[in-house]
C-alpha cells in the first residue's frame, strides 16, 4: 500500500517511488552450467570450459556415404548373367556423425564486439588471422579426438544480466563430430575388401598428417586448437 493513502505514492530525490509494503514473485532455477573461481581454472590448465559453460545438445544422425557402383558386381553364386557385372549405380551406406551444441554463458558484452580477441578468433582479423570457423580441432576437444571436430556455427544472443547492470552474451558454438575424422575420406578397394577404408586426402607429396601436425591447405579442412574459443583474452 502507499506510505500516504491520500495523496498516493510519493517520490523521493532520486525519483524512486517508494511505497511500505510490496509483493514480488521470486523463480528460482537450477544453473545449468558449473561455477568456478579463477584459482581452479589455473588448476584445471587454464581450462575455461569447466565454468559458465553448458553442453546443450548431442544430435545423432546418420550421414549417407555414396560409394562408386563400379566397386561391386553382382554375385549370384552360378556363372549366368548377371554374375561378376558391374553394377551401373552408385551405392551406399549410413555413417553416424553428430552436431554437439555448447554454450558459453554471461560473457561481458565487451568480449565480443569487432577487435577483440574472441571476435577475431571467430571471423578472422585485418592483421591475417585466420577465422577459427569452418577449422577442424587440432587437440581433443570435450572427450571427442583430434581432427574430429568441425567448428561450424556461432549464435551470440545478447541479453540482460541477470544483475541489473548492462547486458552480457551467451554464445553458443556448433561442433559438428565425425568420428572416421573429417580430412579421412572412405575407400572402396573394387579388388581387395582388406583395402577398404577411411584414408587422409592430401595434395601429393603431402603424406599423412593427423591434424596436430597439419600444414595449412594440404588437405580439405585446415586445423587450429578449437579449445582456444573459450578464452576472451
Amino acid at each position: 500500500m502507499p506510505i500516504d493513502s491520500e495523496e498516493g505514492y510519493e517520490f523521493n530525490a532520486e525519483q524512486l517511488n517508494v511505497f511500505q509494503d510490496c509483493e514480488f514473485s521470486v523463480l528460482y532455477e537450477h544453473m545449468q552450467f558449473a561455477q568456478a573461481t579463477d584459482e581452479d581454472v589455473a588448476d584445471a590448465g587454464d581450462d575455461e570450459t569447466i565454468r559458465y559453460v553448458s553442453r546443450d545438445a548431442f544430435e545423432v544422425a546418420g550421414e549417407y556415404l555414396q560409394l562408386p557402383g563400379a566397386a561391386f558386381v553382382w554375385q549370384r553364386g552360378t556363372p549366368a548373367a548377371p554374375n561378376g557385372q558391374s553394377i551401373p549405380m552408385n551405392v551406399g551406406k549410413i555413417m553416424p556423425s553428430a552436431v554437439v551444441s555448447v554454450t558459453w554463458h554471461r560473457l561481458p558484452e565487451e568480449a565480443l564486439q569487432p577487435g577483440s580477441a574472441l571476435w577475431q578468433r571467430v571471423f578472422g582479423s585485418d592483421e591475417g588471422d585466420d577465422q577459427f570457423l569452418g577449422k577442424i580441432n587440432s587437440a581433443e576437444m570435450f572427450g571427442m579426438p583430434q581432427g574430429c571436430v568441425l567448428f561450424s556455427g556461432f549464435k551470440p544472443i545478447r541479453r540482460h544480466s541477470p544483475l541489473g547492470n548492462g547486458y552480457e552474451w551467451d554464445i553458443t558454438f556448433e561442433l559438428s563430430f565425425k568420428p572416421s575424422g573429417w580430412n579421412w575420406v572412405y575407400f572402396m578397394d573394387p579388388t581387395d575388401h582388406t583395402n577398404s577404408g577411411f584414408y587422409f586426402v592430401g595434395k601429393p607429396g603431402s603424406g599423412v598428417q593427423p591434424a596436430d601436425e597439419l600444414d595449412d591447405g594440404v588437405s580439405i579442412y585446415n586445423s587450429i586448437d578449437l579449445n582456444d574459443l573459450f578464452k576472451v583474452s
